[in-house]
Order: structure tokens, then C-alpha cells, then sequence
């Protein structure tokens, strides 16, 4: 159990007020006065809840004194040929699922490749992420219609931003894609990596506009 010290420390170590920490940590402003004050002993969910709550913004407790802020992950793998998409969508399915779900982001997406790299495959794998509690947006190009499910769930991006090479952002992993022969997918973990592709495409997804005259191709999955 993380002492009174500690929790001083971890949040000097992120700059963070008291009220920052109850917030992250769902507990009342005076809760975490009256804890760091030391007038009485807190009780274990309590405890729980603020570790969780330092713990999930880079702070590792050592022992029963130490605090310090966790080395970022860094992690690169390469899949080859036509079975590294599979590996990428069991590792999305995997990632987001153990965490109760999440969101997908796909960007630079050309439809008509995949339809015909990997066809039917592809309504099923919508299907499985639903089932796992993972929703998803893509961004396509400007003028673009083929949608595989609901057009709600597409934006369209102006030639100058779309980018030809596609790319996954899903949980602390961005994937990149080349479509080459043999097709190679780099799949980087690191949280600051996929955190700045995140924001390049919410950027793109807040000025991109809606498909127009959208063609569904598996309008079950609407």
C-alpha cells in the first residue's frame, strides 16, 4: 500500500494540484485533503483508487518509498505478407477488448484494395469488433463513396492532407501499411507515437466533410 509520502510525490513528479488528483482518481477535493493531511487511515478502495489513478499517467511505485515517472514503452515489430493484417486485427481485437473496448482509427483508406485483397474477410471483421465493444473511423479521399458499413462512420479528406500510405491508431499502437510486394506493416507501440497520429487525425477527421451519395457494401453492419 502507497503511503501519504508517496502520494505528495507522485503528484509533484506530474505537477499536479489536488484537485487534479481527484479527478483522475473520482474522489472528492476534500477526501484527498483529509488523506494527505494524515487524520485518519484511508481505507484499501481508497488506496486503490489513487494508485490506479498515478499509475495509468506514468508513475511507478518502486517499494515502499519510492516513486518514479515510467520509461515510455517502445516497441517495433514488422509483419510481412498477406497474413500481417490478420496480425493487426487479432492484436486490435486483443488490445481493445481487454480494456472493455475502444475505438479504432483508420486513415488514408482505400476500400476497393481491401475488397480486393481481402473481401468477404472484412465484413467479418467488423462484426468482431462490434462483438468486442470497439467502434471505428476512416478517413478516406474527397470524392470517394465505397463505404463497407455505415457512412457515418467515414470522413473524406482533400487530396492535400490524404495521405496514399495508410495507417491504424488504436489504444498506445499506431500500424503503418504498405501495400508493396510482399506488404509489410510496421506496428509501433509507443503511447506519444500514437497519441500524435491521433491528433493528426482528429485534425483531419474536424475539417474533413461527410460522404456524399455513399455506397454501402454491407448495409447489415448500418
Amino acid at each position: 500500500m502507497i503511503t501519504i509520502q508517496q502520494v505528495k510525490a507522485a503528484r509533484a513528479l506530474l505537477g499536479w494540484k489536488q484537485s487534479d488528483l481527484a479527478k483522475a482518481s473520482g474522489m472528492s477535493l476534500p477526501a484527498i485533503a483529509r488523506l494527505e493531511q494524515g487524520g485518519s487511515s484511508p481505507r484499501f478502495d481508497t488506496i486503490q483508487a489513487i494508485t490506479q489513478a498515478f499509475e495509468k499517467n506514468g508513475i511507478e511505485f518502486t517499494n515502499e518509498t519510492g516513486v518514479n515517472l515510467r520509461r515510455e514503452l517502445f516497441k517495433i515489430e514488422v509483419f510481412e505478407g498477406k497474413a500481417a493484417v490478420h496480425k493487426i486485427w487479432d492484436d486490435v481485437i486483443a488490445v481493445l477488448a481487454a480494456q472493455g473496448g475502444g475505438e479504432l482509427l483508420m486513415c488514408g483508406m482505400d476500400e476497393r484494395i481491401w475488397i480486393k485483397e481481402y473481401g468477404d474477410q472484412l465484413g467479418e471483421e467488423i462484426a468482431r469488433r462490434r462483438q468486442a465493444g470497439i467502434t471505428h473511423r476512416l478517413l478516406i479521399r474527397e470524392g470517394d463513396n465505397l463505404c463497407l458499413g455505415s457512412n457515418d462512420v467515414y470522413r473524406c479528406a482533400p487530396d492535400a492532407v490524404f495521405g496514399q500510405t495508410p495507417y491504424f491508431v488504436y489504444a498506445d499502437k499506431f500500424a503503418l501499411i504498405n501495400w508493396g510486394q510482399p506488404m509489410k506493416i510496421v506496428l509501433i507501440q509507443s503511447a506519444s507515437v500514437a497519441e500524435t497520429f491521433r491528433r493528426q487525425f482528429e485534425f483531419n477527421w474536424a475539417n474533413g466533410t461527410p460522404v456524399q451519395n455513399p455506397k454501402i457494401l454491407f448495409p447489415i453492419l448500418i
